[in-house]
């Protein structure tokens, strides 16, 4: 059944998927920098169906660690700030999902109150495509989820903030929020954002945490980690590392 569902997709989107095709090529042909590319349609769809499997398992292992260590919190009030094609959104409400499955199979009480979302995005075609993430997934979850989880994960759905404005570090800005994602954005930052980023985030309320992905390359790592350290050390001990990787290793 899965084999004929999945030709009948493909049959059925064979432009769609031709036209992904060529954009991702042409997009890899010219040099494949994405801090030079504009998101427009057809490539914030490009995009998403290239990144969205791989960035999805991404934060969904952050999530698990957030929860092995009892720091996920019952009051999910989320920003991303980048929040490109959704992804996030889509993987934390998936990743909130499954845990309530997991929670119900197991007679455990699920240990989210209340979810609210919040994106900050520049580009006009990605707020679009976000929505779109959204709208679908909500579908699904009308479909296929009957447990009383539903109506939170559709009401954060029903209420979330799309912005679309440029990336900008404004004080105080993230105090509201619970949880903050920066995921394949900080590598695009300047020194100036990235230390009006480091103000904002030592001025979390004590149980908030902030998640920073970025790509594994050797430079990247390399940033992060230098940030990474920089801002625990400038928080005097308020903050610490949860999940650290690389050289973070010592740092829980």
């Amino acid at each position: 059944q899965h084999h004929t569902d999945i030709k009948e997709i493909i049959d059925s989107s064979s432009d769609k998927i031709k036209t992904l095709v060529e954009t991702l090529t042409r997009h890899r042909n010219s040099g494949g920098d994405f801090r030079q590319q504009k998101y427009e349609r057809p490539y914030s769809e490009a995009y998403l169906s290239y990144f969205f499997p791989q960035n999805t398992c991404k934060l969904q292992i952050v999530l698990l660690e957030l929860l092995k260590y009892s720091e996920l919190p019952s009051t999910l009030n989320v920003v991303d700030l980048g929040i490109g094609t959704g992804t996030s959104f889509i993987a934390l409400l998936d990743f909130l999902w499954l845990l309530s499955e997991i929670c119900e199979l197991y007679s455990i009480e699920w240990p989210i109150e209340t979810v609210s979302l919040t994106g900050i995005e520049e580009s006009a075609a990605n707020c679009e495509v976000t929505r779109d993430m959204l709208s679908t997934y909500r579908e699904l979850l009308v479909q296929f989820c009957d447990s009383n989880v539903q109506p939170i994960l559709i009401e954060a759905i029903d209420k979330a903030e799309i912005e679309q404005a440029a990336f900008r570090i404004s004080s105080n800005k993230l105090k509201a929020y619970d949880l903050v994602i920066i995921s394949n954005t900080f590598n695009e930052l300047d020194k100036d954002s990235r230390n009006k980023l480091k103000d904002e985030l030592v001025s979390l309320e004590e149980k908030a945490h902030c998640i920073l992905i970025e790509p594994g390359d050797q430079q990247n790592s390399l940033e992060l980690n230098r940030f990474k350290r920089e801002l625990i050390n400038d928080s005097a001990g308020q903050l610490q590392a949860i999940a650290p990787c690389g050289e973070g290793l010592h740092s829980q």
